[in-house]
């Protein structure tokens, strides 16, 4: 009895919404915007535009061109302005004393440097001393256990040293016939003007 009341009811909607939504007509027309006029493009203006704008961009780069470069001001190496009015009353002039001591100062800092530089050389050379003895002591063992490793561990290995030297004077060439051997007596060739 439901099922007769739900598919009268279905079957009425749906006879009553198919005319509703078959009468409505929308055509392509509608969707479409209204028309621009289309401008005519002569290209003789469009170029004489273009030719004007690389104009001015070149009149432009030559005027930023001729301006010299100014740096860029650095804020953390400028004085601050109430610095720089008092300049003057800031200098401090140094005594003899003052002189003399910062001389010491300047003297005993280069040895002080020079001592430093002196042992951090001598430790230098101790790690490659080091270096070296560990090398030799390696070559050592392989001369004793294994001597065709040895024999290919001590040749020069060319392709890690591509220097070659092809065109070098092993003499030098003799000296000309008209050749005068100096006497060890200096002359003096200066040229005297007399009045």
């Amino acid at each position: 009895m439901f099922t007769d009341i739900i598919q009268r009811l279905s079957s009425t909607t749906t006879t009553l919404l198919l005319p509703s939504t078959r009468s409505i007509h929308l055509s392509i027309i509608t969707y479409a915007s209204p028309l621009r006029k289309k401008k005519i493009v002569n290209p003789l203006t469009t170029r004489k535009q273009f030719e004007r704008k690389v104009r001015r961009l070149e009149r432009e780069i030559n005027r930023l061109e001729s301006i010299p470069l100014k740096l860029k001001p650095i804020l953390e190496q400028q004085l601050p302005p109430n610095v720089v009015r008092e300049l003057n009353e800031r200098k401090r002039t140094i005594t003899n004393d003052e002189r003399n001591q910062l001389d010491k100062m300047h003297v005993y800092l280069n040895k002080i440097l020079s001592i430093y530089r002196g042992i951090e050389t001598r430790e230098e050379m101790r790690l490659i001393k080091l270096a070296a003895d560990s090398q030799q002591k390696a070559l050592n063992i392989l001369q004793r256990d294994y001597p065709e490793l040895y024999t290919e561990a001590i040749q020069i290995d060319h392709n890690l040293i591509p220097y070659q030297i092809n065109n070098v004077k092993k003499h030098t060439a003799p000296n000309p016939s008209s050749y005068k051997c100096p006497d060890g007596r200096q002359q003096d060739i200066t040229k005297e003007w007399r009045l």
